[in-house]
């Protein structure tokens, strides 16, 4: 915040002897057993997930609470991150597999048809109550309600076909090879839906990650910019 007379010294962050990596014990981090994790080998982990870095704040016009000048601080930043597989085997593949069996209602009665809708839809909003908190919908909530909802939508659909228009209901649908192919052409276009929604935010939260590391890669040794994490991150 600018006290101790840190505009008139540069704070930097303490190196190792002979290199330009920081002096910073994260051995703990580097454990499998750890819950924070930044990976086995320390030399890429400060490549790739460890910053520390010396930055300089300019406050001469608006202090934003501190004293005004200019002075130096030194952010240590680590990027933790979780396998991911566990959990998109869990609710996305998991999802997609149930959502095959939507095939067998064309040879269903009506009422079976719609216990089978029903059953694959509630386990889908079982299963997301077991995920964690969190305060936007992630991309696995967006796939469990769309899976869901279509499965719902399906059994609609199959159980109108097989009304007459005297409004008996026929044992089996007339065509039932066509309507067994139209099942399963919809199974096809709703998983590459699935594959396509996935990989689009798979491919946003790569991109965002290198976004955000690039803004604290330093510009010099040690050095980077504190006007491009204030203002972007």
């Amino acid at each position: 915040d600018g006290t101790f007379k840190t505009g008139l010294i540069n704070l930097k962050p303490k190196v190792k002897p002979g290199t330009c990596l920081p002096d910073v014990d994260i051995g703990v981090f580097s454990k499998p057993t750890s819950e924070l994790y930044v990976g086995r080998d320390l030399q890429s982990a400060y490549a790739d997930t460890v910053y520390c870095n010396m930055m300089v704040r300019d406050l001469s016009d608006d202090a934003l609470g501190n004293l005004k000048g200019v002075y130096t601080r030194v952010y240590t930043v680590f990027f933790f991150e979780v396998s991911a597989w566990e959990n998109f085997v869990k609710y996305i593949v998991m999802s997609v597999v149930l959502l095959q069996f939507t095939l067998f209602m064309v040879s269903m009665e009506v009422g079976d048809m719609v216990s089978l809708a029903l059953t694959l839809a509630l386990t889908k909003v079982a299963t997301l109550f077991t995920m964690p908190d969190c305060t936007e919908c992630l991309t696995s909530e967006r796939i469990l309600i769309g899976h869901a909802l279509y499965e719902l939508v399906l059994s609609c659909l199959l159980g109108y076909a097989k009304v007459d228009p005297v409004g008996h209901v026929r044992d089996e649908y007339a065509g039932s090879t066509l309507m067994l192919a139209h099942v399963f052409i919809l199974n096809i276009l709703a998983t590459v839906t699935t594959v396509a929604i996935v990989a689009r935010d798979y491919w946003q939260y790569q991109r965002l990650k290198v976004a955000v590391k690039d803004k604290l890669r330093p510009l010099h040794a040690n050095v980077a910019s504190y006007e491009r994490v204030d203002t972007d991150i």
